[in-house]
């Protein structure tokens, strides 16, 4: 939901949940990159953020909460079928453990008092046994149908991230590195498994297991059995409250410190050449194992909480169970051998669950930290300082026919200059331009492209409805024909971290990529020829002068082979 003019939230927007942008942002047609310079509108998707706002963080336990209801909304929108049969095959099984244990004791009680034992006994016994297995191992049977659920709601959630990452506002998702947004994803989605997980295999089972021992044991123990039964429960929930969100506190910590160590990591990975030349391994090892020393100490911290929670509720527990069977000790008289078997049963099977609910709740708590944190990756909000990044120079007037140039030395500036032309990062006052006009249609060659995981035709298209002919024309002219329709390596899939194409391939890869939409009206090319040899570049040249004859090309370049005419149109940046 975008804002209102004034500021204010659209109706039916909870504040709490929705995505809404800054209201400054309004005025700018253009504010979330090429989507919007396309005219494809916001494209937002339902993903609550939770309250972002500095200096007002949610509430823990309402924030929790929060977070089960969107788990639930999660696990019904991708399959309402599935996500019932699950429910229903947990609340059997929570049923049956209540029920086998007054099985037991009353059959054997009722068997045990006529001469038909012989055969009774044998009957009490398969009836257990079968109400038993149905209790303990009866929703084992459903776990595929959950584990499809399962992976099925993370795949949901991670392609709707990634294309939320994408759309998200490129002043403050260029300070954000790919790798950090790629684990925060899985963060997210893994966050959401855990709260499933924790709602359906162990709140569900426990409340379900806590209501129907409440009633039957007060059938079958009496008042005074069913008050100690109610009075554990209110000391579980007293103490473990305190001990749950002072451990969601921790783990909150702990987990902004793995993120942060996790940054440290990709960077000293990115430097193995510098550590390799200058043999710095034993000082990058130092560096790492001092960083990481930062997580331990917040993990111990974590760990040691995580035990006082679990001892503090199983010492709960334990003592509520002694106190119901001692009240059997000052009856009147002794109760019967059935009645003793099916109360202790029912006790232990009605209250062993509340360990299992203060855990899951425990974890969920944990859970919708850890997915809140990863929202700021995912989608990172816009600060003061994200946008504060000088003027753009407005592009010089096209002269159809010729390239609009961007000229300047290394480090002048040149990507910015382009990047902001695009609205692919702020302007000195934070806002974002919309690019030389709503109707063009993009494309782009950014100064490092990246490669998809596929083939290079796959990567030409890059899902775009290109005719066949102009992608093999565009990569035959740029020398890559072995990679065209019946070439020799046309199947042959490409990506970094397979190899299969070099630095110099992968670079004309991209740059088919950027050439290869004859319908482009706008096509703007960071150092098209880096990296290239003369031939090689001469002949680009030529492909791109030929294309600024039908749209507009914005060049940016330091290439002193480049066909610059006195006459085209140019913006030279001084340096620095």
């Amino acid at each position: 939901f975008p804002r209102q003019n004034d500021g204010s939230h659209p109706a039916g927007c909870d504040p709490s949940f929705c995505s809404c942008r800054c209201p400054d942002l309004l005025g700018h047609a253009s504010s979330i990159g090429f989507q919007c310079l396309l005219g494809r509108g916001w494209g937002f998707e339902y993903m609550p953020p939770f309250n972002r706002e500095r200096g007002k963080p949610s509430e823990p336990d309402r924030a929790m909460w929060r977070f089960a209801l969107l788990t639930c909304r999660e696990a019904d929108a991708t399959s309402r079928v599935r996500n019932l049969t699950v429910i229903g095959a947990v609340v059997a099984g929570a049923f049956a453990r209540i029920l086998a244990p007054v099985v037991l004791g009353l059959g054997l009680e009722f068997a045990l008092q006529g001469a038909w034992w012989r055969w009774g006994l044998p009957v009490v016994a398969v009836l257990y046994a079968a109400i038993w297995w149905l209790g303990s191992a009866g929703r084992a049977c459903f776990l595929p149908t959950y584990g499809r659920l399962e992976q099925a709601m993370q795949s949901r959630f991670m392609v709707r991230a990634l294309e939320r990452s994408n759309r998200s506002d490129p002043r403050a998702r260029g300070r954000v590195d790919e790798s950090t947004v790629g684990f925060a994803i899985d963060s997210a989605a893994s966050a959401l498994r855990e709260g499933l997980s924790c709602l359906h295999l162990s709140l569900l089972p426990a409340g379900v297991s806590i209501l129907a021992g409440t009633a039957t044991v007060g059938l079958v123990g009496g008042p005074g059995v069913l008050a100690v039964f109610l009075a554990t429960v209110l000391v579980y929930a007293a103490i473990s409250t305190p001990l749950i969100r002072r451990h969601q506190r921790l783990q909150t910590l702990f987990f902004k410190e793995a993120m942060r160590s996790f940054g440290v990591l990709v960077n000293l990975l990115s430097l193995w050449r510098e550590t390799r030349i200058f043999d710095g391994h034993a000082h990058a090892r130092q560096w790492y194992r001092r960083d990481r020393s930062r997580v331990e100490r917040r993990a111990m911290r974590s760990y040691r909480a995580t035990r006082g929670l679990q001892v503090s509720q199983a010492l709960v527990l334990a003592a509520g169970i002694a106190v119901a069977l001692c009240l059997f000790a000052r009856a009147g008289e002794p109760p019967s051998l059935g009645v003793m078997i099916a109360v202790s049963g029912v006790f232990l099977s009605a209250v062993a669950p509340l360990q299992d609910a203060g855990f899951g709740l425990s974890t969920l708590a944990v859970s919708e930290s850890q997915y809140r944190e990863a929202q700021t990756r995912i989608d990172p909000p816009v600060d003061d300082a994200t946008g504060a990044l000088g003027a753009a120079p407005e592009p010089p007037v096209w002269t159809p026919g010729r390239p609009v140039w961007c000229l300047g030395d290394s480090g002048a500036g040149k990507t910015t200059w382009a990047e902001r032309f695009l609205g692919l990062r702020g302007l000195a006052d934070g806002s974002l331009r919309t690019g030389p006009g709503r109707g063009e249609v993009f494309s782009y060659l950014p100064q490092e492209p990246g490669l998809l995981a596929g083939t290079v035709i796959d990567n030409v298209r890059f899902g775009r409805d290109l005719p066949p002919g102009a992608v093999d024309g565009i990569l035959r002219e740029l020398g890559l024909g072995e990679f065209s329709r019946g070439g020799a390596r046309e199947h042959e899939v490409i990506a970094p971290d397979r190899g299969g194409v070099s630095v110099g391939e992968g670079r004309r890869v991209a740059l088919a990529r950027a050439l290869a939409d004859e319908s482009n009206r706008v096509v703007v090319l960071d150092e098209p020829t880096a990296g290239m040899d003369a031939n090689l570049r001469d002949r680009v040249w030529r492909i791109i002068e030929s294309r600024a004859e039908r749209c507009v090309v914005v060049v940016a370049t330091h290439d002193p082979q480049a066909p610059i005419r006195d006459d085209d149109p140019a913006v030279t940046l001084p340096e620095d």
